[in-house]
């Protein structure tokens, strides 16, 4: 090599030439980088990956971690800010077999379950966001509609009231698994239901019934409690709230 020529990057040298070259803005996200003596900056590369690319004054730190976004299907507020109605998140359709839940890890749907040939939901299965429930899940809830929507879709519900309900697992474990029912805000067929009350009681039987046998399938007794309308769903919702907001304190 001459005097005066520039020695080729190799090795980690090359990597962090890439990054600095490479790096572009990517998405809300922030970091606290541990051990920086410089500036430091969040910033991301291509195809969906974040890397943690902290800028010091002698030394790049690349972490090359996955993107983890703050997921909407979880953080949505429980109620519309708007109409004051409810957000529900449907993860199952009405007339599935199939049943699906979203995975928090991956920010996903997955198949969580086949029903036995015969059997399907009876009407759109989902749930409310930014809730938990006593299972440590987020509040169930039951929407009425017109036609089946898709795995995913957010709806704007009017609550009608709740099927209180104990759950017991395989293992012998009790606890609280309710219902919320709802119908959506936009339907023809069932515009004119205000409260649990209104519905037809041989219709919420058979609601009941359906989630006694789906729980059989599994292994499971579901006992339900009672029923009560919108104003005691209310007060459920508002305590799941509070119980997700201090579970993502944590």
């Amino acid at each position: 090599m001459k005097f005066g020529e520039q020695r080729p990057a190799s090795g980690t040298a090359a990597k962090a030439s890439s990054l600095l070259s490479n790096a572009t803005a990517f998405g809300p996200w922030t970091t606290k980088p541990a051990h920086t003596n410089g500036d430091t900056r969040d910033r991301g590369l291509e195809e969906g990956r974040r890397r943690d690319v902290y800028y010091s004054r002698f030394t790049i730190y690349d972490s090359g971690v996955p993107a983890k976004p703050r997921s909407p299907y979880l953080h949505l507020d429980a109620f519309n800010s708007e109409t004051n109605q409810l957000n529900v998140i449907v993860d199952t359709p009405k007339g599935s077999r199939n049943k699906f839940t979203f995975d928090e890890k991956f920010g996903l749907f997955k198949l969580s379950g086949v029903l036995p040939a015969g059997a399907s939901f009876p009407y759109d299965f989902g749930f409310v966001p930014s809730t938990r429930g006593e299972d440590g899940d987020p509040l169930d809830v039951l929407v009425l509609m017109d036609d089946p929507a898709f795995v995913g879709c957010l709806v704007t519900a009017r609550l009608l009231g709740v099927v209180e309900a104990e759950q017991t697992e395989r293992n012998g474990d009790t606890m609280r698994n309710d219902r919320l029912i709802a119908v959506a805000a936009d339907s023809i067929i069932h515009r004119s239901l205000k409260s649990l009350g209104t519905l037809d009681e041989n219709l919420v039987g058979q609601i009941e019934h359906f989630f006694v046998s789906y729980n059989e399938i599994k292994g499971k007794q579901f006992k339900p409690l009672g029923r009560f309308g919108p104003t005691r769903g209310r007060r459920l919702i508002e305590a799941g709230i509070k119980l997700f907001r201090s579970s993502t304190r944590k």
